[in-house]
């Protein structure tokens, strides 16, 4: 299920940042490329993921990353540290628990930076 485009706003609020290497791993059709790199605070680098090359097709076509990747999101084929933040939206729901443990040990591999539910001010 695809999320609201009323949420959207919110959600960039807290992606974006200004200059950020971006990895966008499951980009579909690159609506969260697009958004980032028309949003306030741009990033200046963005590569789109997928494990569907139509999906990048598409998304080479029309321009919205700066590469596409044919990737399999439980192996990433980027070194240690390489992106400011790694997504991974509307992706992870569609794994088993244990490929998606995958993925998110391959993102946090990947990402300079790193946010733990534990640092969360909800607990």
């Amino acid at each position: 299920m695809s999320s609201s485009y009323l949420l959207d706003p919110f959600i960039l609020t807290v992606l974006a940042k200004e200059g950020g290497a971006y990895l966008d791993i499951g980009c579909g059709k690159g609506k969260w490329g697009y958004l980032l790199k028309t949003s306030h605070k741009p990033p200046s680098y963005i590569v789109g993921g997928d494990i569907d090359l139509s999906n990048l097709r598409y998304a080479k076509k029309h321009k919205t990353y700066d590469d596409v990747v044919l990737l399999d999101g439980r192996h990433l084929p980027f070194r240690d540290d390489s992106f400011d933040i790694v997504l991974a939206i509307e992706v992870i729901e569609h794994m088993e628990k244990i490929e998606g443990q995958k993925l998110l040990d391959e993102a946090e591999r990947v990402s300079r930076e790193s946010y733990s539910v534990n640092s969360s001010p909800w607990g």
